[in-house]
């Protein structure tokens, strides 16, 4: 884990203690590794307005070349977070040519939550800015970080910001703190290069962009710049495609900071707050990540995984969840939604075009086993049922344009009394105006279900075999539950008149 060292040297001291004129308070911190080293100086202010009983909105600045943590502080951002009663955080990110390197924004993530501890701040309002270097490092920020139980970027925005670091190498013909930072060129090393722009625009299948689809982004740039000028037009070109909020003007000639209207950029950030949750998402994944309500494990490292998923109702109840394109995806997982009115939520995943077969995934939070019954595979019947430990993941392999349905029973037993086991299969034979059941011996409560998992007749059985009677039932598939004292059993038939 890492730790805080607060740095008391005397001339750090007033930094960290100072009150300054308009009321806020500066503190310098440092983040450290599990092995003492430093990874990390950031500078934040307190508004002086702060209660620990409201939960402030946070604005991020990312520095420009060859900056440092206390840039962001000496920018119109800072005092506009103080009256608006914002926290505002600057950070070094370990050199001042960071390049939107990986380190970079992984420490930053652990800076939020470190402050996260310490100060009350709003998870659902954290805003991103920066300046040339560093306006990509704020989409960065927010592209990269789609996992919800970590921080995530309400919206982001970026004043002369260098958007594509190939192109901007080509721009240049060469450069040097790029090579440094990347460890070559961009045909040494294009997937270092194309995992830490906000945009690669050579080959959509190689950019990390449509992942701002519910990140809203504000784009400005000086008046007299060319370079800079182009990459802007050119993303807001791309998201205006596809994603929810995008905004392009300039005001003022010159470079980074100097080109934001601040009052105007924190007007429009203030309007937007975290979308989380989204029901429609294309995203492309640079690692093994979770991105809102799904996850990717990918087959090649240093390749992007890309998928398109939505999550509509389905049925009674129940959630279709629609996944295709993926691409260098070995382990697709999807969290499954905890439905309090009814625990037999039933699931339709429809697949789309695959480059390959993949294995399918359930994660959850809540705490609660669960036995999953496969009711059917592109339309045919099917039985499969599997114990789901808690904390674990229930896996399917799935074929390209495959069609999985499901239902889930939850059942309010802890793991600590119940050793996990899968439930017994329940023998069902045909019969005359029937099935006949047959689960062993001694009393059983018998649940019928439809193959969305509503349960349609309750009652109890003393007799085995038990004649479960058909009439009234539809054709279609269905399954029974049969509960004794010591154990469930599980089986499925099928209605045909």
């Amino acid at each position: 884990m890492p730790k805080i060292l607060r740095l008391f040297c005397c001339w750090l001291l007033i930094s960290f203690s100072a009150l300054t004129a308009s009321g806020q308070t500066m503190y310098v911190d440092t983040l450290f590794s599990a092995n003492d080293s430093l990874l990390d100086i950031y500078q934040y202010q307190i508004p002086p307005q702060y209660d620990p009983g409201t939960p402030a909105p946070l604005i991020i600045g990312w520095h420009q070349y060859g900056g440092s943590y206390n840039e962001f502080m000496y920018t119109g951002f800072a005092a506009e977070a103080s009256l608006r009663g914002w926290i505002a955080l600057g950070a070094w990110g370990g050199h001042g040519t960071n390049w939107t390197n990986q380190d970079a924004q992984e420490w930053m993530q652990r800076i939020i939550e470190v402050l996260e501890m310490e100060w009350s701040i709003d998870h659902q309002r954290i805003y991103v800015v920066g300046g040339s270097m560093g306006g990509a490092s704020g989409m960065i920020c927010a592209n990269n970080h789609l996992d919800p139980t970590r921080p995530m970027v309400a919206a982001t925005g970026s004043g002369s910001g260098i958007l594509d670091d190939e192109r901007r190498f080509l721009e240049q013909g060469n450069n040097n703190s790029m090579r440094t930072v990347f460890g070559g060129k961009p045909h040494e090393v294009p997937f270092t290069y194309h995992r830490n722009s906000a945009i690669y625009f050579a080959d959509s299948l190689n950019s990390m962009h449509s992942n701002l689809m519910h990140v809203p982004v504000y784009l400005t740039y000086g008046s007299n710049e060319t370079y800079h000028q182009y990459h802007a037009l050119d993303l807001f070109a791309r998201l205006s495609q596809f994603a929810d909020n995008v905004f392009i003007g300039t005001t003022n000639t010159g470079h980074g900071w100097g080109v934001f209207d601040v009052t105007h950029v924190c007007d429009w950030m203030a309007q937007f707050t975290l979308n989380s949750d989204p029901d429609t998402m294309v995203i492309s994944a640079d690692e093994n990540s979770r991105n809102y309500w799904s996850g990717v494990k990918l087959q090649e490292q240093e390749q992007f995984g890309l998928y398109r998923a939505s999550r509509t109702p389905w049925g009674e109840g129940g959630i279709l969840y629609d996944v295709s394109g993926l691409r260098n995806i070995d382990q697709f997982l999807l969290q499954e939604q905890d439905n309090d009115n009814d625990p037999h939520t039933p699931v339709r995943v429809a697949v789309g075009e695959a480059t390959s077969g993949f294995t399918l995934g359930f994660i959850r939070d809540h705490n609660l086993i669960t036995s999953t019954a496969l009711l059917s595979r592109n339309g045919e019947p099917a039985w499969g049922w599997a114990e789901w430990p808690l904390n674990d993941t229930l896996s399917l392999t799935v074929a390209p344009f495959d069609t999985l349905d499901l239902v889930f029973f939850p059942e309010a037993v802890a793991p600590s009394t119940r050793p996990p086991q899968p439930p017994l299969r329940l023998d069902i034979q045909p019969a005359a105006n029937g099935v006949q059941l047959n689960w062993g011996s001694g009393p059983a409560t018998l649940m019928l279900y439809n193959l969305l998992g509503r349960e349609l007749r309750r009652q109890q059985a003393d007799v085995v075999p038990f004649l479960l009677s058909t009439q009234g039932l539809a054709n279609g598939i269905y399954f029974v539950r049969a509960e004794t004292e010591r154990e469930m059993q599980i089986g499925r038939f099928i209605v045909r008149h």
